[in-house]
């Protein structure tokens, strides 16, 4: 009786292609654990340090620092040498130029912005971030490592902001190596 060699053959090459396809190393999904050290730190010695501004008389009135944490502050009682105050007008639009510095402590350049959200993450109406010199906060500012920068907030109470809005006030600061120019 004659074997059908020419089947055969076909089978074995049918086989062989199989095994060469699944041992090509192709997978759908790789699983690795790796350890990563992260340390946190407060806000004046992050890769992206805050602190307040000092004025040239030493005074901080817009800004402390308490348990390594920046905050801006304008509902105290602010002592200048041209006087005290406390809180701000509210029949105005209010610009405080020179509240917080941003230092960038990393090693690379970085584009930041600032804004300010309430408590819900919404932008708020006549409430916005200023950087020294007047430009918005939503322009990027590039620092190299070393550089500072200095920014405060505008508050508009004569229609588009009101007290309310006031409460709650969350700044944000990104910072992008992508977004330095």
């Amino acid at each position: 009786m004659a074997r059908p060699k020419g089947k055969l053959l076909a089978l074995v090459l049918v086989f062989g292609a199989i095994t060469v396809v699944t041992a090509t190393g192709a997978f759908t999904t790789v699983e690795a654990e790796r350890t990563a050290e992260v340390e946190t730190t407060g806000d004046g010695n992050a890769l992206l340090g805050l602190a307040p501004y000092e004025n040239a008389n030493g005074q901080t009135p817009y800004a402390t620092e308490t348990d390594g944490q920046v905050q801006m502050i304008l509902n105290g009682s602010i002592d200048t040498e041209e006087g005290s105050a406390a809180g701000i007008n509210a029949n105005a639009n209010t610009t405080i130029q020179n509240a917080i510095n941003v230092t960038n402590q990393g090693t690379q350049d970085v584009g930041v912005t600032v804004s300010v959200e309430d408590s819900s993450g919404n932008s708020v109406d006549g409430i916005n971030m200023v950087w020294s010199g007047g430009d918005s906060g939503d322009t990027v500012k590039t620092l190299s490592p070393g550089d500072t920068a200095t920014f405060g907030i505008e508050i508009n109470l004569l229609g588009d902001a009101s007290e309310d809005d006031l409460n709650d006030l969350t700044i944000v600061i990104n910072a992008n190596a992508d977004d330095a120019s």
